[in-house]
């Protein structure tokens, strides 16, 4: 069996139906101003609901998990709810595929740092001149370990060439790691294509979706607001704080693939 990682995030549009003051810092109005918050890198603003559910946690059971006494308890009871509701909403195989981890950018140097060790010199990675550093540093730090970096040309249009994207994905390519989306320019790129490139190699594909689960669903079979992400990709992440919930905080899907 292999195990293929999926990085996801609850796309935000699961609570776009509820109104406006369901969010504290629309209720603020500071020096009788009334602000509004776009979507930004920093992150979502967080409903009521996630403020009232951390502040219960701190309140009741901020301990270790795996212990033997009732907070202890309470807290991997929790953390069993949360992987069940996030696996029904992935549509994942089960709770037991569902790890919950720190920020996308730390995930991928700790992804990047593992891979690599599935890597031997002269092996060849691919990144574009589009992505955000975080899914470039990550990688770009592999050739240390002699394997050889290659990047996808970026146009003056703020589109990825496509032309030399399927020039540089080879048999010689063991990872491809592309953004979904532009997180400056809000390019969305083509999945379809890089999925059928690598596919057709045998090359990892890693998606950084952190831009695009701020806008799109992830991480569906059927589209959701406009955009489906294209089954059978091997790896793909995203972040919390750009999905109304807690900064610091990332999630990983395992999927079993015979």
């Amino acid at each position: 069996m292999r195990y293929f990682i999926l990085y996801y995030a609850i796309h935000r549009r699961t609570l776009s139906s509820l109104p406006p003051e369901t969010f504290p810092p629309s209720r603020a109005t500071p020096q009788g101003l009334k602000l509004a918050y776009l979507d930004g890198p920093g992150g979502s603003q967080v409903p009521q609901i996630v403020i009232d559910t951390l502040g219960d946690f701190y309140a009741t059971c901020n301990v270790n998990t795996h212990g033997n006494f009732w907070p202890s308890q309470e807290v991997d009871r929790r953390m069993t709810a949360a992987r069940e509701v996030l696996a029904a909403f992935l549509g994942a195989e089960s709770a037991g595929c569902i790890s919950f981890g720190q920020n996308m950018t730390t995930l991928n140097y700790a992804l990047s740092a593992a891979i690599g060790h599935t890597l031997k010199a002269g092996d060849e990675v691919l990144i574009t001149q589009l992505d955000h550093e975080a899914n470039r540093g990550p990688w770009l730090r592999l050739k240390e370990r002699g394997m050889i970096l290659q990047e996808v040309r970026l146009l003056p249009t703020g589109q990825l060439d496509l032309s030399d994207m399927a020039a540089k994905i080879t048999p010689r390519t063991k990872v491809f790691a592309v953004g979904a989306s532009s997180n400056a320019l809000g390019t969305v790129n083509d999945l379809r294509l890089a999925r059928r490139l690598t596919h057709e190699v045998g090359a990892l594909l890693v998606v950084d979706a952190v831009p695009l689960c701020a806008a799109f669903s992830v991480g569906r079979e059927e589209p959701r607001g406009g955009f489906s992400v294209v089954l059978g990709l091997q790896i793909l992440r995203a972040a919390h704080r750009r999905a109304v919930l807690p900064p610091g905080s990332g999630s990983i899907v395992c999927r079993r693939i015979a």
